[in-house]
C-alpha cells in the first residue's frame, strides 16, 4: 500500500491544489521519507517564487522532471482526508519512536527517562490538531504566501462577498476569523441588516446558523423571505401582495422545501433555551449543523457561561468567548449589539438597553456603525466603520433602506459625512433624552389630603 505522505503529494499534483494543504497545517514535518520531504520543500518553493508563482507541478510536468517519482490517484479521497491521514501516520511515527527512547533510557535513568516521555508526549499532543498551536513563522508566511498568490490569480479567499462594492473592495470578503459587530442605537435597522446578509448568504448557497432573543424566529425567517423575493415587507404583513409579489414569495417558499434536508439555514430560539444560550452552546450547535457563517440578533442577550451579573462584564465575558469560538471554528460571527449610551446625556437609560462594552471593540475584527437617516427624509442607512476595524481604510459608505425590497449600494461616505452622521445621529439621542427628561418633570403629582400621612395610607392596606 502506497505510504499516506506520497498519495497526498500525488493528489496535489493531480488537482494543482497545494494551497488547500497548507492552509489545512500540512509541513514538511509531515512527511516521512526523504523523498516526499525533497519534493514537498521543492513544491513550496516553485508556488512562492516570483518567477513561477501559483505554479504547481502537474502531471505532464513532474514526467519530465521527475521521471521515476511514483503517483497514487485515489478519486474517493479528499484534500482533507489525506492530510488527516499525513499527520496521522506521523504521529504514530514520531510516538513509536518517544517510547522505543523512552524504554531504551529507562535502563540507566529512570527519572530522565519519565521526563524525558512526558515532554515528548507533550510536544506531540499539539500535533494531533489540524493545525499547529506553535506555529512557526516560516510555516505562517507561506500560508500567507498562498493566499496572495490565491488573490492575484483572482481565487475568492473570503468565505463569503460582502453585498456593497467599497466594503467588498476593501476587504475581499468575510473572511474565516472575521468578528463583526453591527451596532446602532434603537430602530436603526440593525436586524433589517442582519435579515439582508442572511438572505445574500442563502442566494450564495451557504449554510447559515442564527441566534435570536428579542425576536421570534418565524419573524426572522419572514424577512428573509421577503427579502429573497424582494417583495413590500408592509404589503406581505398587511395582506396586500400583488399577484406578482405573491407568486415570488410562493417561489421562495418552493425553493425552501426543496432544500428542507439540507439544513441550509437554522434559527436558534434564545427564548427556548431556558438560560442554556451561551456561546458554548452556540459552538456544540456550531458542530452539529457545520455552517459557513453565523448571525447573532442581539450579541447582549446571550447568557454568559460565567455567570457575571453585571452587564458590562456579561457583555465583555459574550465578546471574549465568541472572539475565541470564531478562532477555534474558523467560522465568521456578524453580530447586532445596541449603541452605547452616553450616562451624561441619557440618565434615564433602562436595563433594556445595553452599554457597549469596550471589550466588544477590542475583540472585533469590524465595527459597522448603523444610523437610520429616515428623520432627515432620506430612505437611507449611513453604515459608518469603528475605529476598531482592522486591516482596511474606509470611512464607510449608504445603502438604500426599503424594507424589505432594496438594500443596494447608494454611495461611499467621505470622512466628514462619516463624522456628520455620527454626530448628528448622537444630537438626535441627546434631543430623545432631553423630551423625555422634561415631560417627565412637567407631570402633575397626585393631590394628598394633607390629614392623610403614610402611615394611614399604608394601615389603610393592610386592612
Amino acid at each position: 500500500m502506497a505510504a499516506w505522505d506520497y498519495q497526498l503529494l500525488s493528489k496535489i499534483i493531480l488537482t494543482g491544489d497545494l494551497a488547500r494543504s497548507i492552509d489545512w497545517g500540512v509541513t514538511v514535518d509531515d512527511m516521512l521519507s526523504l523523498e516526499t520531504r525533497s519534493m514537498f520543500n521543492r513544491m513550496v518553493g516553485y508556488y512562492n517564487m516570483p518567477e513561477t508563482a501559483g505554479s504547481v507541478w502537474g502531471p505532464q510536468a513532474l514526467q519530465q522532471m521527475f521521471p521515476n517519482f511514483p503517483r497514487y490517484d485515489d478519486d474517493s479521497m479528499t484534500m482533507e482526508a489525506l492530510c488527516m491521514e499525513v499527520r496521522k501516520a506521523r504521529v504514530e511515527v514520531s510516538s513509536r519512536s518517544i517510547t522505543k527512547q523512552f524504554e531504551d533510557m529507562m535502563v540507566n535513568d529512570v527519572a530522565g527517562a519519565i521526563t524525558y516521555a512526558a515532554k515528548s508526549f507533550l510536544d506531540l499532543q499539539n500535533d494531533c490538531s489540524p493545525q499547529k498551536v506553535d506555529v512557526q513563522f516560516a510555516d505562517a508566511f507561506s500560508r500567507r504566501l498562498v493566499e496572495y498568490q490565491a488573490i492575484i490569480n483572482g481565487e475568492q479567499v473570503s468565505v463569503a462577498p460582502w453585498p456593497w462594492e467599497p466594503i467588498q473592495r476593501k476587504t475581499l470578503g468575510i473572511r474565516p476569523t472575521d468578528y463583526i459587530v453591527i451596532y446602532g442605537r434603537p430602530k436603526s435597522m440593525k436586524t433589517w441588516i442582519l435579515c439582508y446578509l442572511i438572505a445574500w448568504m442563502f442566494e450564495l448557497g451557504l449554510r447559515i446558523l442564527i441566534y435570536t432573543k428579542e425576536m421570534d424566529p418565524d419573524e426572522i425567517f419572514e424577512r428573509v423571505g421577503c427579502i429573497v423575493g424582494q417583495v413590500d415587507y408592509e404589503r406581505f404583513t398587511t395582506g396586500t401582495l400583488t399577484p406578482e409579489e405573491y407568486a415570488a414569495v410562493y417561489a421562495v417558499h418552493e425553493q425552501l422545501q426543496a432544500l428542507r434536508d439540507r439544513n441550509m439555514i437554522i434559527c436558534l430560539s434564545g427564548q427556548d433555551a431556558r438560560g442554556k444560550d451561551t456561546v458554548p452552546w452556540i459552538e456544540a450547535k456550531v458542530d452539529k449543523y457545520q455552517p459557513h457563517i453565523i448571525f447573532v440578533d442581539g450579541m447582549y442577550l446571550l447568557t454568559d457561561a460565567k455567570g457575571s451579573k453585571r452587564r458590562n462584564e456579561k457583555v465583555a465575558n459574550i465578546s471574549m468567548d465568541m472572539r475565541q469560538m470564531i478562532l477555534r471554528k474558523k467560522r465568521p460571527v456578524i453580530a447586532t449589539i445596541q449603541a452605547n449610551r452616553d450616562a451624561a446625556k441619557n440618565e434615564d437609560a433602562n436595563l433594556e438597553e445595553v452599554a457597549f462594552s469596550d471589550s466588544v471593540g477590542q475583540d472585533a475584527t469590524m465595527l459597522m456603525r448603523c444610523i437610520n437617516e429616515s428623520k432627515k427624509g432620506q430612505e437611507t442607512l449611513a453604515l459608518v466603520m469603528g475605529g476598531a476595524t482592522r486591516r482596511i481604510k474606509l470611512n464607510g459608505f449608504r445603502i438604500k433602506a426599503l424594507p424589505a425590497y432594496d438594500f443596494s449600494y447608494f454611495g461611499e461616505l467621505t470622512a466628514r459625512e462619516a463624522d456628520r452622521a455620527v454626530k448628528s445621529d448622537d444630537s438626535e439621542a441627546g434631543e430623545a433624552a432631553g423630551k423625555k427628561r422634561k415631560s417627565t418633570a412637567k407631570e402633575p403629582r397626585p393631590i394628598q389630603d394633607p390629614n392623610v400621612t403614610a402611615g394611614n395610607i399604608m394601615g389603610s392596606a393592610s386592612k
